[in-house]
C-alpha cells in the first residue's frame, strides 16, 4: 500500500520526514534517500522493493507538474530516481507488475513501463470514471482501486479503462488514503463533520479482490 511508512523485509521501518525518507532499526534512525518535495509517497514495487512517488507543483514548468518514482537503494545515493512525464496532474502511484506502474490523475490515468520508456503519451491515457484520485491501491497487475476525496470508490481495468463503483462514502472533500491488508480487506480514510470541525474515519471495504 502507498503511504508515509513501509515496514521493509529486514524489519526496519521507512518513514517519509519532509524532503527524505529515514530508515529505523529498532535502535538506530538514518537518512535513507533525499532530495523530495514533500508531495511524497512510499510503496512496494518489483520484488519487494521499496520505491517513492513524489510530485511538485511547478508554476515554472510548461504543464505545471514534476513527477518522479524513485527506486531506493541501501543507502544514501544509492536510489535510482525516473523523471515521469506525463504532461498533467499526478497524485498517486502504483506497482503493477515488472516496471510498469499505475499513474492517477485528476480525471485520466496512465500506465509507464520504466523497462522501456518515462513517457506517457497523450493518446494513451485513459479518462477515469472520477476526478481527483487521491488514494490507490493495487489488485492485481490488470486491475486497481481509487479513492477520492468526494467520496467514490473505484475498481478500474487499466488496460480497457472499465470500471465498477464499489462504494459511494459520505465525506468532506478534505482528502483521503485507501490501504489494504493481506485479508482482502481495504480501508478507506476520510473526513467526516464540517471543514473546521472534522472526524478521521477508517471504512473497511470486503470482497473487492472478487
Amino acid at each position: 500500500m502507498p503511504g508515509s511508512v513501509l515496514q521493509r523485509a529486514d524489519g526496519s521501518i521507512l518513514v517519509i520526514c519532509g524532503e527524505t525518507v529515514l530508515r529505523w532499526d529498532g535502535h538506530d534512525c538514518e537518512i535513507l534517500a533525499g532530495g523530495f518535495t514533500g508531495g511524497t509517497s512510499l510503496l512496494l514495487g518489483p520484488d519487494g522493493q521499496e520505491w517513492v512517488f513524489d510530485y511538485k507543483k511547478a508554476p515554472w514548468m510548461q504543464f505545471g507538474m514534476s513527477v518522479t518514482l524513485t527506486r531506493l537503494g541501501d543507502g544514501l545515493g544509492q536510489e535510482e530516481r525516473h523523471a515521469i512525464d506525463f504532461r498533467a496532474g499526478i497524485w498517486n502511484a502504483v506497482w503493477l507488475s515488472g516496471c510498469r506502474f499505475y499513474l492517477a490523475g485528476d480525471g485520466h490515468f496512465g500506465v509507464v513501463d520504466l523497462d522501456n520508456t518515462t513517457t506517457v503519451p497523450i493518446d494513451e491515457r485513459l479518462r477515469s470514471p472520477h476526478p481527483d484520485q487521491r488514494g490507490a491501491i493495487r489488485v492485481d497487475e490488470h486491475t486497481v482501486m481509487t479513492a477520492t476525496r468526494h467520496g467514490t470508490v473505484y475498481r478500474i481495468d487499466v488496460e480497457t479503462g472499465n470500471s465498477a463503483l464499489m462504494a459511494r462514502l459520505d465525506m468532506l472533500a478534505l482528502g483521503c488514503d485507501l490501504a489494504s491488508d493481506n485479508h482482502g480487506r481495504a480501508y478507506v480514510l476520510e473526513h467526516r463533520g464540517s471543514p473546521r470541525s472534522f472526524i478521521p474515519i477508517v471504512v473497511a471495504l470486503s470482497g473487492y479482490t472478487s
